[in-house]
């Protein structure tokens, strides 16, 4: 029989409010892209689907349709589920959709998503295995009257959640504290977070800047307080959350979720401090019994696979048991693989699997060590701003109208109401410029290092072109440029420069890089004091 091998028990309460936040944060999130949908998931926006590399991983359900009327259809598919899950309705079937649903999002639109879109679409798995609706659910209420109900979950599922939010924290604070990536490029240079300034310096850039942040990093003793408190809570969190004492738990968890308040205000991080809001409450000891707030967890109100019936005996295996041990698995597999740059590479090769095995069936191996390769290193890193960016900026458009005169695009596009002059200066909060959460992710993954990913810079730049030509027939010639501020902290200065990274003419053709003079004046480079 399948051993009980959660160390700290769930509380069935807990669970119902992190189910009930969790489908309210995937309907505001669904909402808030309603206007950009189609632009980033159908084939009438930047990416259409023929674009697609031969070799590039299934879509998932967005395969059935590139329209925008069918992209529409799918995401009203996900707001149901998600309002399913929000009144706990067929709980594990809405769960698994939103599930589904969201990695399809993800690989549909790779250059868009956040932290934050990853977490929600694990979380939603964890929803589905774990049993969220045992409280406050439409589920709850068809149960028989007089039905036992236990107030605490036990088993690989409701492990396998504690480790998801526990290896989040843990990986991101050894990130922190080696001052390098997993890229592990610049190893030797010293952590940011270890000398007390990588809060501030994170604040300096202007792509996440808001205006708490602009007050707060005027406080260099309160960044520099920040700063320790974040990589000393991110090192003890992991462990105080598995403990079964109820007081180190509540207290651990009203700590993580005031740092990622103070952050989110601090910061335009998306909805990735909300997502990480929301996997917390499911870990709050909300029920005040013994059970909790005690040091022993009642055996018989548990299961192995998070059956919360206390008549029910432990089962020893069901397909919640192996699918949340698979993603256990993943989860650790993903922090290891992750401080050892190539091992992916490796994992891809097939070297790990025995030499006979290997000989007997090559195309199922190559299949597997792919699969699990494509697995591990789709996940996230969770390296939390381990190394502040140094460089940011704000984007300009410049383009030609048929008629010989030149607006910006970007403002076209993101404020039609707002005189289209081109202009060089700083806007008062870049991090707000483009007016949608959708385009803030593809403008930062654009600003992205791209060093030994040619094809993928060329793919960005040139389908924002042709996006802003085939919307905006008015338009001749469009240039991409990119305000850029590069931030000496050793010095504690930003250098202001402008570069010139792609053209393409409207009427037909490929874009390219710039081989000549720009279209107009640029701005001359110039450093000036980080304020």
């Amino acid at each position: 029989m399948l051993p009980v091998v959660s160390i700290a028990p769930l509380s069935t309460l807990a669970l119902a409010v992190f189910r009930v936040a969790l489908g309210a944060v995937v309907l505001l999130d669904l909402a808030e892209s309603i206007p950009d949908h189609c632009d980033f998931y159908s084939d009438d926006g930047l990416f259409s689907m023929a674009s697609r590399p031969d070799d590039a991983p299934w879509m998932g359900v967005h395969e059935l349709g590139g329209s925008c009327a069918a992209t529409r259809g799918l995401m009203l598919l996900h707001a149901i589920a998600a309002a399913c899950l929000l009144v706990g309705f067929c709980t594990p079937l809405a769960a698994s959709t939103c599930y589904v649903m969201a990695l399809s999002h993800i690989r549909r639109s790779p250059f868009t998503f956040s932290g934050g879109d990853v977490l929600l679409c694990l979380l939603s798995a964890w929803a589905a295995l774990l049993p969220t609706a045992q409280r406050w659910s439409l589920d709850a209420r068809r149960r028989p009257a007089g039905a036992p109900r236990a107030s605490t979950v036990r088993g690989v599922a409701a492990l396998g959640l504690q480790l998801q939010v526990c290896v989040i924290y843990l990986t991101s604070a050894v990130y922190k504290t080696l001052g390098a990536e997993e890229q592990a490029n610049k190893p030797e240079a010293p952590s940011q977070w270890l000398a007390g300034d990588a809060v501030r310096a994170a604040l300096a850039c202007c792509e996440y800047l808001t205006f708490v942040g602009d007050g707060l990093r005027r406080l260099p003793t309160v960044c520099a307080a920040l700063t320790y408190a974040t990589v000393l809570i991110e090192y003890a969190a992991p462990f105080l959350l598995l403990l079964p004492v109820a007081w180190l738990r509540f207290f651990t968890v009203a700590s993580l979720i005031a740092m990622h308040i103070v952050m989110g205000a601090a910061m335009n991080l998306g909805n990735f401090a909300v997502a990480s809001i929301v996997a917390l409450l499911a870990l709050l000891p909300l029920e005040p019994d013994r059970v909790l707030w005690g040091y022993e967890a009642e055996p018989a109100e548990a299961s192995a696979a998070g059956a919360v019936d206390a008549s029910t005996p432990p089962r020893p295996w069901s397909l919640r048991t192996a699918v949340a041990a698979l993603f256990i698995a993943t989860n650790l597999g993903t922090a290891v693989l992750g401080f050892f740059p190539g091992a992916v590479e490796r994992l891809e090769n097939g070297d790990w699997l025995p030499p006979r095995v290997q000989a007997w069936a090559p195309r199922t191996c190559a299949a597997v060590a792919s699969s699990a390769a494509e697995l591990l290193n789709g996940a996230p890193r969770w390296n939390m701003f381990a190394r502040p960016p140094a460089s940011c900026g704000w984007w300009v458009l410049p383009a030609v109208l048929h008629n010989g005169s030149v607006v910006d695009a970007h403002k076209l596009r993101h404020y039609p109401r707002v005189e289209p002059n081109i202009s060089w200066q700083r806007p008062r909060w870049p991090a707000f410029q483009h007016n949608s959460v959708l385009w803030h992710s593809y403008y930062e993954r654009l600003n992205g290092p791209h060093p030994d990913d040619q094809a993928t810079t060329t793919l960005l730049l040139e389908s924002l072109a042709r996006y802003h030509c085939v919307r905006q027939p008015e338009i001749e010639r469009i240039y991409v440029m990119f305000n850029l501020e590069d931030h000496d902290f050793d010095r504690w200065r930003v250098r202001y420069s402008t570069e010139f990274l792609w053209e393409k003419n409207c009427t037909g053709g490929q874009g390219r890089a710039p081989t000549g003079a720009p279209p107009l004046p640029l701005p001359r480079p110039r450093w000036e004091r980080i304020p």
